[in-house]
């Protein structure tokens, strides 16, 4: 399965948001303007035939900083270190933060920007 659909699951799960109302994966639609989206990117090679090692990055947008930057606080609250859990069927060893959120800018619909990007091991 995808990391993605696991994180944003386990999002929803976490009471971050809904799945499909304001919590995507793949992709961040136009509408709402308040939203979070989980992507799969690149990750490291698997050094053990059954681990694998995907990363993922969280963006949160919306329309206020103050907001955007403690709805992805609350996200690597609940992500940062988390060990030995089960989402959506796969066995997550463990989810690491990559580096502290940053601010990737406002769109041009006045929207600000945050992301954050993981790394993981898996089974």
């Amino acid at each position: 399965m995808s990391t993605a659909i696991d994180i944003a699951i386990y999002l929803e799960a976490q009471a971050i948001g809904t799945v499909g109302t304001d919590i995507f994966y793949g992709f961040l639609p136009d509408d709402p303007s308040n939203a979070i989206a989980v992507y799969d990117t690149s990750g490291r090679p698997s050094e053990l035939h059954d681990i694998e090692q995907p990363n993922f990055q969280i963006t949160v947008r919306n329309t206020s900083y103050v907001n955007a930057s403690s709805t992805i606080d609350s996200i690597q609250a609940v992500l940062q270190n988390l060990t030995n859990t089960t989402i959506n069927g796969t066995f997550y060893l463990n989810i690491q933060n990559l580096q502290a959120p940053f601010s990737a800018g406002w769109d041009v619909e006045e929207r600000i920007e945050f992301k954050q990007n993981y790394t993981t091991q898996k089974r």
